[in-house]
């Protein structure tokens, strides 16, 4: 992920780490034959948010053409 960006983008990787987990549960929430536990739900709920978050706010730090941020 962090390769397709230009050197020295971000000035904070933390959303990075968010993304990775989201991408590496994927399959067990999307398609897993049982449902997940609660604990499991509730670390992929607060993953999701804080990486909304920092994309958000990624996103108008670059001022990525057509960003349009849902705090505003």
């Amino acid at each position: 992920m962090k390769e397709i960006l230009p050197v020295g983008s971000l000035s904070d990787e933390t959303g990075l780490g968010h993304l990775r987990y989201l991408l590496s549960n994927k399959s067990l929430v999307a398609y897993g034959d049982e449902r997940i536990s609660a604990k499991d739900f509730e670390m992929v709920l607060t993953k999701a948010e804080r990486f909304a978050k920092w994309a958000n706010r990624i996103g108008r730090e670059m001022k990525i053409e057509g960003w349009i941020d849902d705090n505003q």
